[in-house]
């Protein structure tokens, strides 16, 4: 395992691994504090008595505990070599002057900053996991640049990629309905929206009403406040009255806003999922993946299923070849899908046993389990059992299943791929 030097600069460290630094000097957050106290209690104990063999064996053991014990600050540092991607950091100079363009006393996020407007958008080098050979650096959660985020797979790039399309559109959008906030926020939509939230002003929230009569309106169609009836002093039933926006929103150039948001974002979704398509080939070259170093043959020879076959007809028929590894895909699904039916079997078998009965689920030990559940049913358990099985059923299935993996596994199947 490589050296991890639990001492890092305190300003590359992430700030919950300086959080947790600066807490484990209390018991109440590290208890390991209180077990080292009693042991250096009882070392010394050790040392004022008569120094025998037995106690020198006692004060070793005491030794090696003590070197032994867990330690925060060590997880930590093995968290961020090990777990945490890290790149190289370089020590770069400024051409024709002694100034450091990446001080060692700045913030990590400063030095990056310093490179990027030295030495331009600098490509950073993704350094292996526990690297100790040269000094490495986290990744910056913000100045990082986009094409590296491919470093920590294609799908993470592609989300990153995504997210940037989507503000952007958005962003257009939001500069697209500006005319309809200034009109929904005027006078002349809806009195400036006196009395609207700050955050509802510019919307179409309209804050000027008024009661209309409406002979049609029934009670149900309209939320009680918004519906009301008149009488007369006799109790007869005179006329409805219903409470009606007063707001014209329904204006052409209100429309043609809207019309045109509609055509941008359908026109962004294309122009994204083109984007997104290159930034996919961007990554996938920026990164060695053994697929790159691989080649599939789509239209093998049905009978063509030995891998060493293939081996000798690529390095006699190709000069220079080298092959590290070669697979060959049969049309096996029926088994494949057999195979999978019994692990999802096995896995709902082994759900169902009791925690005395879920050490074995051999066959033969099923068979044993199925047959005494059988003979300790009653006859509304019988019934039940009929309804939805259980692990009798279950184990007749699985019986059934592994005969067909066996008839299947013995026939030979053509080869894909």
């Amino acid at each position: 395992m490589q050296r991890i030097n639990p001492q890092d600069d305190k300003k590359t460290m992430t700030y919950g691994r300086r959080i947790a630094l600066k807490l484990s000097k209390y018991s109440w957050y590290n208890p390991q504090l209180k077990t080292e106290q009693q042991q250096q209690g009882s070392y010394s104990k050790v040392v004022e008595e008569e120094d025998t063999a037995e106690k020198a064996q006692t004060r070793t053991r005491a030794r090696a505990r003590a070197q032994e014990k867990p330690s925060i600050a060590k997880a930590w540092a093995y968290f961020e070599h090990m777990t945490l991607p890290r790149h190289k950091y370089h020590h770069d100079h400024r051409s024709g002057s002694g100034m450091t363009t990446t001080p060692k006393d700045e913030p990590s996020f400063l030095r990056s900053s310093w490179q990027k407007v030295f030495q331009g958008d600098r490509t950073l080098e993704c350094a292996v996991s526990g690297e100790d050979n040269y000094e490495t650096t986290l990744y910056h959660p913000i100045t990082t640049p986009l094409h590296q985020m491919g470093d920590f797979g294609l799908g993470v790039g592609l989300y990153f990629s995504t997210l940037k399309a989507i503000i952007i559109m958005m962003g257009l959008a939001t500069l697209m309905n500006i005319p309809n906030f200034l009109y929904f926020s005027s006078a002349e939509y809806s009195r400036r929206q006196e009395g609207v939230r700050w955050f509802l002003k510019g919307s179409a929230v309209c804050n000027v009403q008024e009661w209309v009569p409406c002979v049609t309106c029934q009670p149900e169609d309209f939320e009680d406040y918004r519906f009301q009836t008149t009488v007369d002093g006799q109790g007869r039933l005179k006329l409805n009255f219903v409470l009606r926006n007063a707001c014209n929103g329904a204006i052409f150039r209100v429309g043609m806003v809207n019309f045109g948001t509609t055509v941008l974002v359908m026109v962004g979704m294309i122009v994204m999922t083109i984007y997104l398509r290159r930034k996919e080939v961007e990554f996938d070259e920026d990164e060695q993946t053994a697929q790159d170093y691989s080649i599939v043959v789509r239209n093998p020879p049905h009978d063509a299923v030995k891998p060493e076959e293939w081996r000798e007809f690529f390095t006699n028929n190709f000069h220079g070849v080298h092959i590290t590894c070669c697979t060959v895909a049969v049309d096996n699904d029926a088994l494949v899908h057999a195979l999978v039916a019994r692990r999802e079997l096995l896995k709902n078998i082994d759900e169902s046993l009791s925690d005395e009965e879920e050490d074995d689920v051999s066959v033969e030990n099923l068979r044993k389990i199925s047959e005494k559940i059988v003979q300790e049913r009653g006859i509304v358990q019988k019934i039940v059992a009929k309804l939805f099985g259980g692990i009798p059923a279950m184990y007749e299935k699985l019986v059934d299943l592994n005969g067909k993996i066996v008839e299947l596994s013995q026939q030979s199947y053509p080869a894909s791929r």
